[in-house]
């Protein structure tokens, strides 16, 4: 299949990426179009967060044809899907019109969940039926990039797109007056309270404090039980809606009772993708938030007071929730909350736990 276009990226590595121009040239442009970052120019673009995630894109694209960029509200991908919905006049002066009048850069693209007007994240990728006939060039300081190139570049790109997201301080966090003990060792943190309930209340602040700050585009979660829902439905309907507006989020569920059954349908009535699966048992709670990995340690007799608890309610009216507060979630029994930052790790977690629900059979 003949090519029949190009678009050049010329990239400098001075002090950090930088994209310093691009050349584009396609017959539905009908000339060759050169943009610089230089606002003098005729055609021109700043190093905004839309040109960094287009950047992004396009040499993840030029690694594997099949990359993509996805995020919640605050993501590099948001910024990019709102300049595509908009149509700032860089995108024009970069991509040029066709003989209508019609910008190019509508046809350069795909977008899943435009606008995330469904919630969740958006996902953009490059429309493999234009770009069939388009090859994408990089330049890194007027020296072709060759594959190794593309790889560091990326690698270089991924440290300055979590440069982005602000850090969390763990102990500034509401509910951080409840922790018993802190230790962190490099990359893992490991909070230490006295029951169930403490970590639980402290937790809750940091699943919304994650979300917020970008650090949860995509959720995953394994656990034996959920009890936020038999606690407060109500309340705990309203966070789904709101975290689904962030990020994905997959459940899997390993306990056995009906309760657990009811809790798996409660999330999927909102968006939630949730599963209670087959000869599955978790004695480890493990959440995934992109590269952050939440893992919760109890002690045997609290985790038994857990499953008696939800085995021995038949139904959610049955469910007595005075005494789950008060014997076992507030009894003294300690318990240890350890946050670890790994992409390696955590990509991997998120591949199995996501292959888990696959494969699984529901209960």
């Amino acid at each position: 299949m003949p090519i029949e276009g190009y678009l050049r990226l010329h990239l400098s590595l001075d002090r950090e990426i930088e994209l310093l121009s691009t050349e584009f040239f396609h017959p539905l442009a009908g000339e060759v179009i050169f943009t610089e970052r230089n606002k003098n120019s005729l055609r021109s673009f700043s190093w905004s967060r839309g040109v960094k995630a287009l950047t992004y894109l396009l040499v993840s694209s030029a690694y594997d044809k099949n990359a993509y960029i996805e995020g919640g509200a605050g993501s590099l991908a948001a910024s990019l899907d709102y300049a595509l919905s908009k149509k700032p006049m860089w995108l024009i002066d970069m991509f040029g019109t066709d003989s209508t009048g019609r910008p190019i850069c509508n046809r350069l693209f795909r977008r899943i969940n435009p606008e995330r007007k469904r919630g969740g994240v958006v996902k953009i990728m490059l429309n493999q039926a234009f770009f069939s006939h388009c090859r994408i060039e990089i330049f890194l300081d007027d020296r072709s990039a060759n594959l190794a190139d593309l790889k560091w570049l990326l690698e270089l790109f991924h440290q300055d797109v979590e440069a982005l997201i602000p850090t969390i301080d763990l102990l500034k966090l509401p509910g951080s007056e409840l922790v018993k003990s802190f230790k962190r060792d490099g990359n893992t943190s490991e909070l230490v309270f006295d029951t169930l309930g403490d970590l639980d209340s402290y937790f809750g602040s940091v699943h919304l404090s994650f979300l917020e700050s970008a650090h949860g585009r995509s959720i995953v979660g394994s656990v034996a039980h959920s009890w936020w829902p038999l606690l407060a439905p109500q309340q705990e309907r309203e966070n789904a809606r709101k975290f689904l507006s962030y990020a994905n989020i997959s459940y899997l569920y390993g306990g056995k009772s009906p309760l657990d059954l009811w809790v798996s349908s409660y999330y999927r009535r909102f968006g939630v993708q949730s599963k209670r699966i087959a000869d599955a048992y978790f004695y480890r709670d493990l959440w995934v938030y992109d590269d952050y990995i939440f893992q919760v340690f109890l002690p045997m007799s609290c985790i038994r007071d857990v499953d008696y608890a939800f085995r021995e309610a038949d139904s959610l009216e049955e469910f007595d929730r005075e005494s789950f507060i008060t014997s076992v979630l507030y009894k003294p029994a300690e318990a240890t909350l350890v946050i670890s930052r790994d992409r390696i790790l955590s990509d991997n977690l998120r591949r199995s736990v996501m292959k888990l629900f696959k494969d699984s059979v529901p209960l």
